[in-house]
């Protein structure tokens, strides 16, 4: 939003988590204009960082991530090459087989701030944000 609505530099910009087995490639993605590229990337970079620091996400922000990570999901197998993809998915990223029908619980758990290490076994929950998914 700083680089969109208050810089107009980008018409959007964005963020995710690439799947993988074991760690994940977190992407900033943000096509600005070219004489801003790099006071672009520091902005993103201070943002990002911010995040972990002085200014964590609001509940709303993490509330969009959990909707965005839940709301896809019931339309997310109506083809057969959907099925076959989250059949893959499931194979590729060694997921439990109730992954999907897990996943809205997870989410619901998650909670800031992000935690840096797993959970201590027999917690009740997890907060760590990447977990379930």
């Amino acid at each position: 939003m700083d680089l969109r609505e208050d810089k107009h530099w980008t018409y959007g910009a964005l963020t995710m988590l690439a799947n993988a087995r074991g760690q994940r490639l977190f992407l900033a993605w943000a096509p600005v204009q070219t004489d801003k590229t790099k006071e672009s990337m520091a902005e993103i970079d201070k943002d990002l960082r911010g995040i972990l620091a002085d200014h964590p996400a609001t509940d709303a922000e993490l509330a969009r991530v959990k909707a965005s990570e839940t709301l896809r999901l019931p339309g997310s197998r109506e083809t057969i090459d959907r099925v076959m993809s989250s059949i893959g998915d499931l194979v590729e990223y060694d997921l439990p087989e109730d992954y999907y029908q897990t996943t809205p619980e997870k989410c619901a758990r998650w909670r800031w701030p992000i935690s840096k290490r797993p959970p201590r076994s027999g917690s009740s929950g997890s907060s760590d944000l990447g977990s379930g998914g």
